[in-house]
């Protein structure tokens, strides 16, 4: 950390008093209001104010050396996130508890473990209480692991999109299908017929995902023309309504005046606005032609050769993530339907995460 005199880079009120690994500055009471937030929400670890790199520990208890509750609900946030990347760690099922609990040989292998705090029982598969019989996952339970690093996640069920972002790891994923996704990029996952939607409550059948892509060479013509016709109706109507606003807007001008502003403007309006419309239908006609004649044909390609040749991965569930694949391989009967804990069952630090 090294002084600096100049000007905070979030509040530009103040001189920058700490710089950070990153080399952005700013001022002590700017950083203390970011992490005093970024506790509240349960996100760690905190990071730049300017970037995605991560405040050094020293720098959060110096600032938060005065505020003895923050100070202990980041040090509890940093224990869990270190606790979760731990595959032999659990939580403890019991809501008012939430014990960790580190799991020996002998605990997997007999799938449960004992809270050596309310002596409550957890299985070690589904991470609720013990039960006998396989672990079910509830539809009415809103829980689902991140598949990079394992920690339990809660939303409700009308809450924000299927973009997800783990606030223990920070990690992207889709809620539904829970494949990893690209924070930048994610979009693609729900516009490419996985079966997902951006706001979707449920998975789309597969055979709505067939009919959709048979569907689609013959459905493209008729689009297609419907946005040309939208697109060059915008490019005619667009500059006539400018034109008109200008008019009114002149009301006090003469006639020639008004006229001549208004015939101006509906010639600016056809020389810029009307090729940016046409051009914009343009390419999303391009776009709607190689998803029908490129994307659909290969798609269907590729299923029918994995069909052909590899028959034994026609499972219809989509492959684990190598993450929550390798979390699962210590546990034993890793077959058993996944389950997730209660909502109320959650460790500390877990939220809902929503983009």
């Amino acid at each position: 950390l090294i002084g600096m005199a100049e000007d905070c880079g979030v509040c530009l009120a103040l001189p920058a008093e700490t710089t950070l690994a990153c080399s952005h500055s700013f001022c002590n009471t700017c950083i203390q209001h970011h992490i005093e937030t970024a506790i509240s929400m349960a996100s760690f670890p905190v990071s730049c104010l300017e970037c995605t790199s991560a405040l050094d520990r020293d720098l959060v208890l110096k600032i938060l050396a005065d505020n003895e509750k923050l100070r202990a609900s980041f040090e509890k946030m940093e224990q869990t996130a270190q606790a979760m990347q731990d595959p032999n760690i659990r939580y403890c099922s019991v809501p008012a508890c939430s014990a960790l609990l580190r799991c020996d040989e002998a605990a997997f292998r007999r799938g449960k473990v004992t809270c050596h705090v309310c002596t409550a029982t957890t299985c070690l598969r589904c991470r609720g209480p013990a039960h006998s019989g396989r672990c079910r996952f509830p539809s009415s339970v809103h829980v689902r692991s991140c598949p990079h690093c394992g920690v339990n996640i809660f939303r409700g069920p009308e809450d924000g999109c299927n973009a997800m972002q783990c606030s223990v790891c920070r990690g992207h994923f889709c809620w539904l299908c829970l494949t990893p996704i690209d924070s930048v990029n994610g979009i693609a996952h729900f516009t490419a017929l996985t079966g997902c939607t951006m706001f979707g409550r449920e998975r789309w059948s597969s055979s709505r995902q067939r009919s959709i892509e048979l569907a689609a060479p013959i459905i493209f013509p008729v689009a297609a023309a419907g946005v040309m016709l939208a697109g060059v109706g915008l490019a005619l109507v667009l500059p006539v309504v400018m034109a008109a606003d200008d008019w009114k807007s002149r009301g006090n001008s003469t006639r020639a005046t008004r006229v001549a502003a208004a015939s101006g403007t509906a010639v600016g309006g056809l020389a810029v606005v009307s090729p940016i419309v046409v051009v914009g239908a343009g390419l999303l006609v391009t776009r709607l032609a190689v998803f029908s004649y490129v994307q659909m044909p290969l798609r269907m390609g590729r299923r029918l050769v994995k069909r052909v040749f590899r028959p034994s991965d026609q499972s219809g569930t989509p492959a684990a993530p190598a993450a929550a694949a390798a979390a699962n391989s210590s546990q034993s009967q890793p077959t058993e339907a996944a389950a997730p804990r209660p909502a109320a069952a959650l460790g500390p630090g877990v939220q809902d995460s929503a983009l």
